[in-house]
């Protein structure tokens, strides 16, 4: 794979993480029940909305990456997108992971939607599956942020290429 294709994989992966998450902040913010403005379920909007944030950083990061590679900027230019991609990335990973899916604040909301009664269930059951739609394409953007370490790193161990000596007289 080339070091192009491969920011190309990754643009794409961080476009489908990006809608995995706003289709999580739908649910969490716009669907959530009416009697829904206690502290938990605004906490999580508002976990839903940093984590948010840091996937559309992997994709400005990526889409500086992209661009650099390219126009053929260099390996610098693309290994400082790399870099930035790869923080907002882990970023996100561990506000998934720690901020909203962390299982002691789900636990309390599903605690909180059996007593709220009807409207809540379906609600947390939406949350519980928007928030298990984001691992995969998370893990997707993980693999190709990998991938471009890999390329970039082949492409830099390369050899320069040796000026060409076709149609010089010596």
């Amino acid at each position: 794979m080339t070091l192009e294709s491969a920011f190309e994989s990754l643009w794409q992966q961080a476009h489908e993480l990006r809608d995995a998450v706003r289709a999580m902040q739908l649910t969490v913010v716009e669907d959530r029940p009416n009697d829904s403005d206690v502290v938990p379920v605004q906490s999580l909007g508002d976990a839903v909305g940093d984590l948010l944030g840091a996937v559309q950083e992997v994709l400005e990061a990526t889409g500086d990456g992209l661009r650099a590679v390219v126009a053929g900027s260099g390996a610098g230019a693309a290994r400082g997108a790399l870099l930035r991609a790869q923080a907002a990335a882990n970023d996100a990973a561990r506000r998934l992971s720690s901020d909203v899916a962390e299982r002691a604040r789900l636990r309390d909301l599903e605690d909180l939607a059996d007593s709220r009664g009807r409207a809540w269930r379906p609600w947390m059951a939406g949350v519980a599956e928007a928030v298990d739609r984001c691992g995969p394409p998370l893990w997707d953007v993980q693999c190709c942020l990998l991938t471009c370490w890999s390329d970039l790193t082949e492409r830099l161990a390369e050899p320069p290429a040796a000026p060409s000596t076709t149609g010089i007289a010596v």
